[in-house]
Order: C-alpha cells, then sequence, then structure tokens
C-alpha cells in the first residue's frame, strides 16, 4: 500500500509513511508521533514502550511480532526453548507476579498449576480440650479449636451442661 492509496476518515487526518516498512497510513495529528503503522515496526526499530503492569499485577512487554504479552511467559520460552503450550502455566515461585527471574519460573501443566494454588497451608494448632498439638487445614466456617469431633462434642457438652458429663 502506498500514500496515495490510504482512505482517510476526515479532512482533519493526514497520511503519513511508516519509518519501518514505508506503508502509507492514516493520522491523526495530535494523536502520538505518527512515526509507525503498527506495534510490530514501532518494535523492529527499537522503539517499544517499557514493560509495564497489567491489572493483575503481571508485568506486560512487547513480542517479535509486537503483540503486547506477559513478560514472564517470554522468559519461560526462551528458558526451555519452545513455545508454551494451551495446557501450561508458568508459576512464580516466590508468589511475587511481577518478579520474573528465570530461578523464579517454572514452567508446570496446568492442573498441577490449579492444584498447588488451591492447596492451603497446615496451621500447627493445640487443642482447646485436651491439650493435644494438632495441624490444622482452614476450612470456611470452621475454628479449628479441637483436634477431633470427640474433643469437640466434649467441650461443646461440658459448656451447655455445667460440666457434668453423663454415661
Amino acid at each position: 500500500m502506498h500514500t496515495h492509496d490510504v482512505t482517510l476518515p476526515s479532512p482533519k487526518w493526514q497520511v503519513r509513511t511508516c519509518e519501518q516498512c514505508g506503508v502509507g497510513f492514516a493520522y491523526m495529528p495530535g494523536q502520538g508521533k505518527g512515526r509507525f503503522c503498527s506495534a510490530a515496526c514501532w518494535y523492529v526499530i527499537g522503539r517499544r514502550l517499557p514493560r509495564s503492569p497489567d491489572g493483575h499485577g503481571y508485568l506486560r512487554t512487547y513480542n517479535a511480532e509486537g503483540k503486547r504479552t506477559p513478560e514472564h511467559r517470554l522468559i519461560a520460552e526462551q528458558m526451555i526453548g519452545r513455545p508454551i503450550l494451551p495446557n501450561e502455566h508458568v508459576h512464580h515461585i516466590n508468589g511475587v507476579r511481577d518478579d520474573n527471574r528465570p530461578d523464579n519460573l517454572s514452567v508446570l501443566p496446568a492442573s498441577d498449576h490449579i492444584r498447588l494454588h488451591k492447596r492451603k497451608p497446615h496451621i500447627n494448632r493445640t487443642c482447646e480440650t485436651c491439650g493435644a498439638a494438632f495441624e490444622w487445614r482452614p476450612k470456611k466456617g470452621k475454628a479449628g479449636r479441637w483436634c477431633s469431633i470427640a474433643c469437640r462434642r466434649t467441650k461443646h457438652h461440658a459448656a451447655t451442661t455445667g460440666g457434668a458429663l453423663s454415661v
């Protein structure tokens, strides 16, 4: 496409020629510098935007085609020497989404990555009834105050009956 082949949306627009590929493109004065026809040409020249965070805390940058993409995926692809497959995820080992050092990234099957993030930590607790130490996994609506149902029932029964156990 040459500059004379460009259709302008309104008389305010101008025809510019891309500094990278020489293709004509429509440009609205005041909307940037108007030097390139696309992000791809901008990238080839090396005038890409610095990496910037997306709305979820991940850094995005431009790939070789000029498309904005998550930086951690590009780094992981370089590490493993191939593109990330659709059923693979890139995991930040330390949990910091903008820490894209190669030693902080690992490529996992999607199912393993989901399982890893759904796993809840165990918390060391002491039973209020018998004093035994136990590991408790947080659950919605569960207090984690007793090591067993028997201790819970004993404590509950003692509280409701004034401490007397019936046999």
